[in-house]
Formats: structure tokens, sequence, C-alpha cells
């Protein structure tokens, strides 16, 4: 465990990036490597490059994040065919949902006499 500063007591540590002895990043979380290859996606739509297995690869390499073989592959099958510019641009743009029923006219009441 780690100490929080704020609290000064111990806490388990979060996952997130860290660096071995060796200088290379991982990344501790169930949710690591899976983030590295949208990183990876994202910064080759970015450069208006091809998305592929080998590409997400040596980008990772580059970075020095290390991740298990298959995620490069699954990511690169993932964006085939797909317009991640669309995608991208839809994120928070849903259609407006129609305004509330404002019930319809009339009712009037019984009237008597």
């Amino acid at each position: 465990p780690t100490v929080c500063p704020r609290a000064g007591r111990a806490q388990a540590p979060r996952a997130g990036w860290t660096r071995d002895s060796s200088r290379e990043l991982t990344m501790s979380g169930g949710n690591g490597s899976e983030l590295a290859c949208v990183y990876a996606a994202l910064a080759l739509h970015d450069d208006g490059v091809e998305i592929t297995a080998d590409k997400i690869a040596a980008l990772l390499k580059a970075a020095n994040v290390e991740v298990e073989p298959y995620w490069p592959s699954l990511f690169a099958k993932l964006c085939q065919g797909k317009d991640l510019g669309t995608m991208i641009s839809s994120i928070g743009s849903a259609p407006a949902a129609p305004a509330a029923g404002g019930g319809g006219g009339g009712g009037g009441g019984g009237g008597g006499g």
C-alpha cells in the first residue's frame, strides 16, 4: 500500500500507469491493454493511417507500452470497416428528445346548471 498524502494513511494502489525498472510503461488494472490499444487506434486514425494490428503493435512498442499479443489484432478487427471519424463526432450529439407532451386540449367540465 502507498500512503495517502492528504489523509496520512495507507491506501491500496490504484489502477494506472506505472514504470518498471526498465522504464517501460505498464498499466495495472483490468483494462490497461484495452485502453492502450484505443489510444493507439485513435492516434493512427488522427494521422490518417490505416489501422492494422502491426501498426497498433508498432506504435505501442515505440511508446514502450506492453500489452498481451492478441490485443492489437483484436482492435484492428474491431476498427475494420468502421468510420471512426463519424463515431467520434457522434459522441454526445444524440438527437434531441421530443418535448414532453403538453396534453390534449379541452377537457371542458361538466357544466351543470
